[in-house]
Formats: structure tokens, sequence, C-alpha cells
């Protein structure tokens, strides 16, 4: 059983890979502002709880921010309290993808080390230009668990990462740091 948990919503384009993005074609279709990040009522998701104290949303795989990006520079100021309560939730395995990885330093929390157990980072790439300028960077930042999304339109060409200054190597023989890690690190699925 998964989750879903948008604590804010609204995007702002920053890549190629934008230009055909469900997010801006579905708000267009409902005459929303995708330009404006707001906080959501589904913000404390997380932490709520039922009468008798259990968490509401069981634990569970927890697709987080798939109506934004979790690093858009707007959601700052939401960003330290969503910490709190994805460290909270231990028994949940929070997955967020971002074409932002380059900011993902400096907003991470105090106690993050290497990574919380319980978060997986997937890097959303669209062609070799943003493979080359954002998995180095991706590969930089401490994360425990990460995946490469790679987003395939048509009449692009097949990736080739090259990441750290390696050759270039067919994308289904990426380094196993890159792939999606099934099951999730608690198991529990």
């Amino acid at each position: 059983m998964a989750s879903m948990y948008s604590p804010f919503r609204g995007c702002r384009k920053c890549s190629e890979g934008c230009l055909h993005c469900y997010i801006h074609k579905g708000d267009a279709k409902r005459n929303v502002d995708t330009s404006k990040i707001v906080r959501t009522s589904s913000f404390y998701k997380p932490i709520e709880r039922k009468k008798n104290g259990e968490y509401k949303m069981k634990s569970s795989l927890v697709y987080t921010c798939f109506q934004t990006d979790f690093l858009i520079e707007e959601a700052d100021q939401y960003r330290e309290e969503i910490w709190q309560m994805i460290n909270e939730r231990k028994d949940c395995d929070f997955l967020f993808l971002t074409k932002r990885i380059e900011r993902m330093a400096n907003v991470l929390p105090s106690d993050w080390n290497e990574g919380y157990d319980n978060v997986i980072v997937g890097l959303s790439i669209e062609n070799q230009r943003n493979a080359d300028k954002k998995i180095p960077a991706f590969l930089k930042t401490p994360i425990k668990h990460r995946i490469l999304a790679l987003q395939a339109h048509r009449g692009m060409t097949p990736l080739c990462i090259a990441a750290s200054g390696k050759p270039p190597m067919p994308s289904n023989r990426l380094p196993m740091v890159m792939r999606l890690i099934w099951p999730p690190p608690s198991g529990q699925y």
C-alpha cells in the first residue's frame, strides 16, 4: 500500500523536461495557477492521529510532492517542518523526485548526516546535458537511498550517463547506487 503526501503544490518550469509536465497541463485544465507555490490542507498528513492515538496514515511508501518539486525554492519556508515530520515517521519511506538536486545540500536538516533511512531521493533528468550537469551533484550529496528517473520523450536519443569523470555507459548498466531500491529500506511492502 502506498500513500500520497502533498504538503505544498505549484511549480515553476526549470528545464526542458518541464515542457510536457503533467502538473502544468492538469492545472491549466482546472484553471489553477501553477506558478503559485502554496501550502496544502494535507500539510500535516503524516502526523495526523486518530482518536485512539494511532497515525491516520498507515506505514507505507509515501509518494511525496508529486504535484511539485520537493526542492523548489519557494517552499523553503515549509521544509524544516516537513523534515521533522518525515523524521518522526520512521515507519514510512518517503520518496520524492527532483530536478533541483543542486539545492539539496543547502536545505538538509541538521540531523541528516548521510541521509535518513526512510527517504528515497530521485533525480529526474531528461537529456544528456542535464545528466552531465546534475548526476555529479546527485552523487556528491549525502543520500542513503537514491534513484535516477530518466524521462524519455519522443525524439530523444538514449542517455549515456557519465558521472564523476567515468566513461559513458549504457543506461542499463548504471551503478547499483542509482537503481531503484526494492523492497524499500524498511522492507515492509
